[in-house]
């Protein structure tokens, strides 16, 4: 094993101890010698996810995750979701996209009983995914197919009465063709852990701390390739139900960008929370940049943020919404109102659209090889690509209501034309930005003049926020 001085991917040592996280190690076995740990995938606030060997089916590849001790008290309830994927509506075209549970036990250690689910191994998040692609973004195509899979699996979890109440871009992982020939597993990265105070560490905490395997590294030319998703992590889930009556608490994992207006003003969670977090996630994977920045703790930062971009549409719902709030006393005080000069944040959804996608072409022309400078230069952004910029946005439209019972639902998305099914002959071609060289050309020059005659009055700062 390799030994790094500064690991920046691995988990504070505060989620052990009594009640928190289990000490895993390269090599441990689990559940009677079956699984064997090979390597680590990740980590969150209440659970670690490995990567291990099945050693009763010929050593195949499985992701492994260990719940805390005091998040497998309430693990029933993930438990029981994994139940209904596995016996309801098994003909939807959105459950192969959706995890499904291969087994599970439980596994008694210093900190406490802790569940263990084990899972097909599927491949990187998307997050990692968009941070090796051009742009930091998918190409038109690409991210067409990849938002249909998406909302075909929330229209296979909506179908059954489950809320996801957690999308982001680290619960989605895209399918590695085989594993085996993409990663590799015998050099993980690891620091040692030790007691500060001279004492023994306790048996409570790891002998040292992994970073996550850096699957990115490994097929960084071949994103393309990576085309079919899965959503992942069910510990936010609920049945429409009892999601009725789930307080803010529930969602405190959420990402604050990914955070739907009812959230932030407390008002009764339905299954429209998924949709506002599908447009986020959506927005990332076509144009490379969040949609919502917010702030560090408070979600009522992206208020201003949520009307500048929907537009004064949003206005009455929002007004109502935060005198509501006061009059419950659900806020002691005004939400933070910050209007900066400039800021790409407060841009409209529209301009940013354009803009990013604008953007993208351009840094794919220049890196391009010198020789095709000239005719890159007389090329133009591109008759698809401006197709593609008006579905994305009614796509995104569609979703971005604040208004949860006037959002679309999933039915209703899946008749946009940005989601219809593309086939697979897409797949095939080498350049799915290549622009079009027939008699329309002289049209998709104009429309990318105009654009860029817009765009040159703005100065967007692009940011990723993890």
């Amino acid at each position: 094993m390799e030994r790094e001085q500064e690991l920046t991917r691995t988990e504070p040592l505060d989620r052990y101890g009594l009640g928190g996280l289990h000490p895993v190690h390269i090599g441990d076995v689990f559940n009677e010698g079956r699984y064997r740990i090979v390597d680590k995938l990740g980590s969150g606030q209440s659970a670690t996810v490995w990567v291990a060997r099945d050693q009763y089916t010929n050593d195949s590849v499985v992701s492994l995750k260990f719940l805390s001790a005091s998040e497998t008290e309430k693990s029933h309830i993930e438990l029981s979701i994994f139940r209904m994927i596995e016996t309801m509506n098994l003909g939807h075209p959105g459950r192969q996209h959706v995890a499904k549970l291969l087994d599970h036990f439980y596994h008694e250690g210093p900190n406490g009983i802790h569940l263990c689910t084990v899972m097909e191994f599927v491949g990187p998040t998307l997050f990692d995914v968009l941070d090796v692609s051009p742009g930091e973004c998918m190409k038109p195509n690409l991210a067409r197919h990849v938002s249909r899979q998406l909302l075909l699996a929330v229209d296979y979890l909506h179908s059954i009465g489950i809320v996801h109440g957690d999308l982001n871009h680290g619960n989605i992982l895209l399918r590695l063709p085989d594993p085996d020939e993409y990663l590799i597993f015998d050099k993980p990265q690891v620091r040692e852990v030790i007691n500060t105070n001279g004492f023994p560490l306790g048996a409570g905490y790891p002998k040292y701390v992994i970073e996550p395997i850096q699957i990115a590294e490994v097929w960084e030319d071949d994103v393309e390739i990576f085309h079919d998703i899965q959503i992942i992590d069910f510990g936010s889930c609920k049945s429409f139900t009892s999601f009725l009556d789930t307080r803010p608490d529930s969602v405190a994992h959420m990402p604050i960008i990914f955070t739907p207006p009812e959230v932030i003003f407390e008002k009764p969670f339905t299954k429209a929370i998924d949709i506002w977090t599908l447009a986020c996630v959506t927005y990332t994977i076509a144009t490379g940049d969040d949609l919502f920045e917010g702030g560090q703790r408070d979600r009522r930062d992206l208020i201003p943020e949520m009307y500048r971009a929907i537009g004064a549409s949003a206005a009455p719902w929002l007004m109502d919404a935060i005198v509501d709030a006061l009059a419950r006393d659900v806020w002691n005080t005004l939400p933070p109102i910050r209007f900066p000069l400039w800021d790409d944040r407060m841009a409209t959804l529209e301009e940013r659209v354009r803009f990013n996608i604008f953007f993208n072409k351009k840094e794919e022309d220049s890196d391009e090889d010198d020789s095709n400078t000239e005719s890159h230069e007389e090329d133009s952004i591109g008759k698809n690509n401006v197709e593609f910029t008006e579905l994305l946005l009614n796509y995104l439209k569609a979703m971005l209501v604040v208004d949860p019972d006037k959002r679309a639902t999933t039915t209703e998305l899946l008749e946009l034309e940005f989601v219809k099914d593309l086939g697979t002959e897409w797949l095939e071609v080498s350049d799915l930005y290549k622009s079009d060289t027939n008699s329309e050309g002289e049209e998709a020059q104009t429309d990318e003049a105009d654009l860029s005659n817009q765009m040159a009055q703005m100065t967007l700062r692009r940011k990723r926020t993890s």
